[in-house]
């Protein structure tokens, strides 16, 4: 029996029981506390995810019967085991490929919290900048009327507040907290666009229902993600932390990318540009900008592809190229190559295509000496993980021709093994580590080349380069992430939502038994808004 058979029959399956059973079990058993014996993978909160988008694609029969937690449980354990069919080891599939997909689909639910509520303020600071562009504030005030920065702050609180509730968040808490600085209709306005009933619950993951449901399905990321909690009668639930957390961090984006895609891209990569150039700036790292490449190429009669960043120092030049993207699901899921080698062409790849370019300009003009061939480096930082550590691997299962290609157009200035890429949370890190414990780029980035260069010593990603690195150099922080620029954005955040809290308490306080009327009635009235 096919993997689409089989996991069509489990979705069949799900029928016979109530759903609000099978929720309020997978609530009950996601939120059990970790032990030495019992780690958060064990979990399986992926196959949770999955699940519920199963069940809200079937209507369970009229009689239908609550699940034990016994029937859940062989519920999950049938849906694991479709994993060999899912993953599809095959002759002609690169087994690289076919388990990165694999990986991918689980790997994000085991990151801290920390980490998504770190991207969530790193958006607040790519979007609202002073005496930049409104652009963002006003359309996305447009598309949800919810203004911007309220949205930040309410997301703040509720990834904060599901963490430390176990997900699950009170009626009564967000009117103490939130009213009456906003109004009982503008909290719910904007609980609504994060939450969902019975019936969005349905419409969201009844969107993706398809007769045969794919192996590529069974590894993406959840649609829950665009629902991250469920609406009940006087409480927001979240399954898991991380589809909370993850969930919230990435809303605004999801919304700019299916509204209004094109131009908001326009906006973002500007911002994103001048971020990673506050990252160099923060390590004193030396570098030239994009102008200061330009005026080389015209004092030396050239024209061409420029780099954003061209780094120099100490015998090695590192091209670095900041690129405002995130991996298309597609990408993510299949072991396909020339499927990913398609959708990279026009974005991924193009940062590595520029610095091909650059490199085979500058060797020809005056005032920039590129260090020797072999200490030549590329490292294209993306908005998100695309989970392609290197050149090598590049070159390897997606695409064999292409650096051959570049060669031939550019000639062959930079070494494939030393490009590089990683995401902006890890070059954050790596530039936090070459200021804290005067480390070299080049360093570093020498290091991940020899050790992708052995199959015993490759790591799946950058971070754990970054992590293996520190070790061993005996460096106990080996996980930093964010910058001085970020922590002060997080602190005006912070102070903002404080002071909203504060309010709102005092409200109350100084009000006492008279506001006891008051309280209920906007209460109840939030209560039949939700419902």
């Amino acid at each position: 029996m096919s993997f689409s058979s089989k996991a069509d029959l489990i979705r069949k399956k799900l029928r016979k029981f109530t759903k609000h059973s099978i929720i309020n079990e997978e609530i009950k058993r996601l939120s059990k506390p970790v032990t030495e014996s019992y780690h958060e993978a064990q979990k399986m909160p992926w196959l949770s995810f999955l699940l519920m988008e199963w069940l809200y694609q079937v209507e369970e029969f009229p009689h239908a019967v609550n699940a034990t937690s016994k029937d859940v449980y062989n519920i999950l354990n049938s849906m694991y085991q479709l994993q060999d069919d899912a993953s599809n080891f095959k002759d002609g599939v690169s087994l690289n490929l076919a388990l990165r997909r694999m990986l991918l689909g689980q790997l994000w639910c085991q990151l801290n919290p920390l980490y998504h509520q770190f991207t969530l303020i790193r958006l607040y600071s790519l979007t609202i900048i002073k005496g930049k562009t409104p652009y963002f504030e006003k359309t996305f005030k447009k598309f949800t009327g919810i203004e911007l920065f309220d949205f930040f702050q309410f997301a703040l609180w509720l990834s904060f507040a599901s963490v430390q509730q176990k997900g699950i968040i009170k009626f009564e808490q967000l009117i103490k907290d939130f009213y009456p600085k906003y109004s009982v209709e503008y909290i719910a306005r904007l609980i609504t666009l994060i939450s969902g009933g019975p019936n969005k619950m349905t419409q969201v993951m009844g969107s993706i229902a398809t007769p045969n449901i794919s192996s590529e399905r069974y590894f993406a990321q959840p649609k829950l993600l665009d629902v991250p909690f469920f609406r009940f009668e006087n409480r927001l639930g979240s399954l898991h932390n991380s589809v909370s957390c993850k969930g919230l961090a990435e809303f605004v984006l999801n919304t700019f990318k299916v509204k209004e895609h094109e131009k908001f891209r326009r906006h973002f990569a500007k911002h994103f540009e001048e971020y990673v150039g506050i990252i160099l700036d923060e390590s004193g790292y030396p570098y030239r900008n994009e102008k200061g490449l330009e005026k080389i190429y015209k004092a030396n009669a050239k024209s061409g592809k420029v780099i954003d960043y061209l780094l120099e120092k100490d015998g090695s030049t590192v091209f670095v190229d900041a690129k405002a993207i995130e991996p298309p699901e597609k990408v993510m899921v299949t072991d396909d190559a020339e499927i990913i080698r398609q959708r990279l062409k026009k974005s991924f790849t193009k940062g590595i295509e520029q610095s091909f370019e650059c490199a085979n300009i500058l060797v020809e003009c005056e005032d920039v000496k590129l260090a020797d061939y072999q200490n030549r480096f590329v490292i294209v930082v993306t908005h998100q993980d695309f989970y392609l550590s290197n050149g090598l691997s590049v070159q390897a299962y997606i695409a064999k021709d292409f650096f051959q290609e570049l060669a031939h157009t550019y000639g062959d200035h930079i070494p494939i093994e030393n490009v590089h890429f990683c995401a902006v949370e890890d070059f954050e890190g790596i530039m936090f580590m070459c200021k804290e414990h005067g480390v070299e780029l080049s360093e570093f980035l020498l290091y991940c080349t020899v050790q992708d260069s052995d199959a015993i010593t490759k790591k799946f990603d950058i971070r754990q380069h970054l992590q293996s690195f520190l070790q061993s150099k005996d460096i106990e922080k080996n996980s930093p992430i964010g910058t001085d620029y970020l922590s002060k954005r997080k602190d005006e955040l912070f102070d903002a939502l404080t002071d909203t809290l504060k309010t709102n308490n005092e409200y109350w306080k100084e009000n006492g038994a008279t506001a006891i009327p008051e309280y209920l009635e906007k209460y109840y009235k939030f209560c039949k808004l939700m419902n």
